[in-house]
């Protein structure tokens, strides 16, 4: 496990055969195309049966994870689908709490009751996708997705992040957001 400054990198979260799993059933799912500024050059996949129940799973362990981590109580915010990231899609500086008016970043901002975001990743960068990195400049942090890694941070303006433009692949990921319900210790970043 990495930390820096409140972010936190988990490799290998996920085991390579739940990554497999994922990766198999995902190949399987039908792309939509997703009519929203943000996500012009993604698809949203469909539903699958053999999904749907691993996600439980997979909500309670990083729920789990991030309580422990942040000292917290959450309850889950919201969860993206499963989104895949094409050629030409990128993400410009933003904030996951944050209203773009807040910031004047010009770019697409996010939620009050957003208070953590976390990151999981199906893939690899250099191998399966080229670009597509994180980078949050005020942590000084380039994060280069590998399969099974978490990626768990606090959503608040000190955490601004970025996604470089995916050059080549595709670049497959979940990112749920979670609401602070209750804080153990105020001096852990949220």
């Amino acid at each position: 496990m990495k930390e820096r400054d409140g972010v936190v990198v988990v490799p290998d979260f996920l085991a390579p055969d739940t990554v497999a799993l994922f990766t198999e059933e995902i190949s399987k799912l039908p792309r939509h195309d997703i009519e929203d500024h943000l996500y012009d050059k993604c698809v949203q996949m469909g539903e699958s049966d053999v999904l749907s129940p691993l996600m439980g799973d997979l909500r309670s362990n990083v729920k789990e994870f991030i309580e422990d981590y942040y000292s917290c109580v959450v309850g889950h915010e919201e969860l993206a689908s499963l989104v895949s990231g094409l050629p030409g899609w990128e993400l410009q500086l933003h904030a996951d709490t944050l209203q773009d008016t807040a910031l004047n970043l010009g770019t697409y901002g996010g939620y009050p009751s957003r208070d953590i975001s976390t990151l999981l990743y199906f893939n690899d960068h250099g191998t399966d996708f080229t670009g597509g990195d994180l980078f949050m400049p005020n942590q000084d942090l380039f994060i280069f997705p590998k399969a099974g890694t978490l990626v768990a941070f606090p959503t608040s303006e000190k955490y601004l992040h970025q996604v470089a433009k995916i050059q080549s692949g595709e670049r497959l990921n979940i990112t749920t957001f979670w609401h602070v319900l209750e804080r153990f210790d105020s001096t852990r970043y949220v």
